[in-house]
């Protein structure tokens, strides 16, 4: 064949291929429900194909304005806006934090811990994330102890051997089989009871190479007890047997040890009480505690018993809550319409914790990737649920900690799946993953600590103040 003629049947070739491109149809055509016939585009022919789907450009909100005191405050604090690891206040105030931080401060020296509970959704299973964050906050303000425990957890902690006998069953607010007889589900959004008259929870340290438990305060807190019923608590020597006060009211059952013990043992003798939580702790500092609802959106909050919910609040000493959902709410959220469900569940669950005096500080959900042809690319509206979820904090006074814009943003979490820092749903975390922003999102806390302990050398700062209370004395 000539040259000439060979030219002319590839120049034929790619015009019949160019013409096809055009006008084969972007979805392709359904074969079947599980088959579909697809066609690279001209664009991916010519090597300009689309980054990311086309729904980001409505997608992408506008950058939140500055106001005037926003920009008021960044002159008075040390504020820098390009840093993505930053935690974010409303108008940039950071002494939103401060009554939080004195409170810290002087937890060594109180009577009892004082605690932040970190509520979340798988992200946090296997007490994820939530133990390296304890782990530095105890360091620096003392405190020991994994907090509180689930006489049956969902899943095991890596901080913890836990154990169980049998009979006992798990209630929950949100995704367990087993159907809940009420809505009394307590500060872990959970109860537990045993069936028969005997039952048994062990606590140890995980292995021979982890910490000891270092707990010398052993509560329980329970209700609905029966008359008569007992429980007794051993380690290396008994601490007796206690009975348990009958009714329906919550009461909290303590020991203290003088020194720490393990393993742990409670023994039940008797009817079942319906137990909201065990908490393992030291005599005072801080307790950080890993409360995981797999598949939440972090709505339910409002369904539990408030009145219970306020007393569990009350009785644990609890100054924060840490609040770290959204994830399960992303590759569901296609309009806006559904967007502004989903805040207006959320701020409902913002005014719960807010009319209970408590701090908030919410960490938004991380890049998720969704397959849009042969990529993974960051679902459509996660930026808009992170502004979202962003301005709302601000609304209630709470602070926000922008994961995804610490992992990198936009389409970064295909870099993090390489590099083994999340699995291939590209969506959790490796536990390798989960130490890294862990570690991001607590040093960015102390970086702030430790601006307001120079603001403190400056100022006498009024330090029993209620959350969000911003008063200072001049010296």
């Amino acid at each position: 064949m000539q040259p000439a003629r060979i030219l002319f049947f590839l120049l034929s070739v790619f015009l019949m291929l160019g013409v096809l491109a055009a006008f084969f149809p972007e979805q392709g055509i359904a074969l079947s429900e599980k088959f579909s016939l697809r066609f690279f585009s001209v664009r991916a022919l010519i090597g300009m194909d689309e980054l990311e789907p086309p729904e980001f450009a409505a997608a992408s909100a506008a950058p939140l304005p500055s106001t005037k005191a926003a920009l008021t405050n960044r002159a008075k604090y040390h504020i820098d806006p390009n840093d993505s690891t930053r935690l974010i206040y409303p108008n940039d105030d950071k002494s939103v934090l401060y009554p939080l931080f004195a409170e810290l401060e002087k937890s060594s020296q109180a009577s009892q811990p004082i605690r932040i509970l970190h509520y979340g959704d798988s992200q946090i299973e296997e007490d994820r994330m939530t133990s390296t964050i304890r782990q530095v906050l105890q360091s620096r303000f003392g405190g020991s102890g994994v907090g509180l425990i689930s006489p049956k957890p969902l899943t095991n902690s890596l901080s913890l051997s836990h154990s169980w006998s049998e009979n006992w069953q798990r209630y929950a607010v949100f995704g367990d089989s087993s159907k809940p007889k009420h809505n009394r589900f307590g500060i872990m959004a959970a109860y537990c009871d045993y069936q028969e008259t005997q039952a048994l929870l062990s606590f140890k340290k995980k292995t021979s190479a982890s910490p000891m438990l270092g707990a010398t305060r052993i509560s329980m807190l329970y209700g609905n007890a029966k008359a008569g019923t007992k429980v007794s608590l051993s380690g290396t020597t008994s601490h007796g047997e206690k009975t348990l006060q009958k009714g329906k009211r919550l009461a909290k059952l303590e020991w203290t040890l003088a020194q720490p013990e393990e393993p742990l043992r409670l023994r039940f003798t008797g009817q079942s009480p319906e137990v909201y939580a065990i908490a393992l702790d030291g005599k005072n500092g801080v307790a950080v505690d890993n409360i995981p609802i797999r598949g939440s959106s972090g709505v339910e909050f409002v369904k539990m018993d408030s009145a219970l919910f306020a007393e569990n609040i009350k009785a644990m000493n609890v100054k924060a809550v840490i609040f770290q959902f959204g994830g399960n709410a992303v590759p569901y959220i296609k309009s806006q319409k559904e967007l502004e469900w989903y805040e207006t569940h959320l701020t409902k669950q913002f005014r719960l914790f807010k009319s209970l005096g408590l701090h908030l500080i919410v960490i938004g959900p991380s890049d998720m990737s969704t397959k849009w042809k042969d990529k993974f690319v960051t679902y459509a509206y996660l930026p808009e649920l992170r502004d979202m979820m962003l301005r709302l904090t601000h609304s209630f006074e709470g602070v926000y900690w922008d994961m995804y814009a610490a992992m990198g943003g936009k389409n970064s979490m295909p870099k993090w799946v390489k590099q083994k820092l999340a699995i291939e749903d590209y969506t959790h975390f490796t536990r390798n993953g989960a130490e890294k922003v862990a570690q991001m999102f607590i040093q960015s806390f102390l970086k702030d600590y430790s601006e307001y302990q120079q603001v403190m050398q400056r100022k006498t700062y009024t330090a029993d103040a209620k959350p969000g209370d911003r008063a200072f004395l001049q010296n």
